[in-house]
């Protein structure tokens, strides 16, 4: 009895202090944020089909200070920085590989959260390999 109401009162005190690391990214706005980085072989779904693509842009080490999502060192990332507004991307297809000049949106969603979204030339927003599935 007494060894379940200490840890009711233990867990009573801790619930706050947890949920406060909730609201650490609101208290701190001006911290840099991760860079979005896209590894080369990523798999996207171009018009119903599933196609590797990357990039130009050197990939980030490791030992990097900031967090990237690709951390290989070699070249063909797809780096989404704050300062660009289009980025090139190479796309290849059964049909042989071509290179298109993506434009970056850059919104935010109901939360205040950052959102990126990637579009095509032809005006279509390039979609994630939802399907789990490999290109050959």
């Amino acid at each position: 009895m007494i060894t379940t109401r200490r840890m009711l009162m233990l867990y009573a005190c801790l619930v706050p202090v947890a949920l406060t690391g909730c609201d650490l990214a609101d208290y701190f706005p001006n911290v840099p944020q991760p860079v979005p980085v896209i590894s080369p072989g990523y798999q996207v779904d171009i018009d119903g089909h599933l196609v590797r693509i990357s990039g130009f842009d050197d990939c980030p080490r490791e030992k990097d200070e900031a967090r990237h999502a690709a951390a290989q060192d070699e070249k063909g990332c797809i780096v989404l920085s704050a300062e660009r507004s289009e980025v090139k991307v190479r796309l290849y297809q059964p049909a042989g590989a071509v290179t298109e000049t993506w434009r970056i949106i850059r919104e935010k969603d109901a939360r205040q959260n950052d959102i990126i979204r990637l579009q095509r030339p032809n005006g279509a927003l390039v979609m994630q390999n939802l399907q789990g599935k490999e290109s050959p």
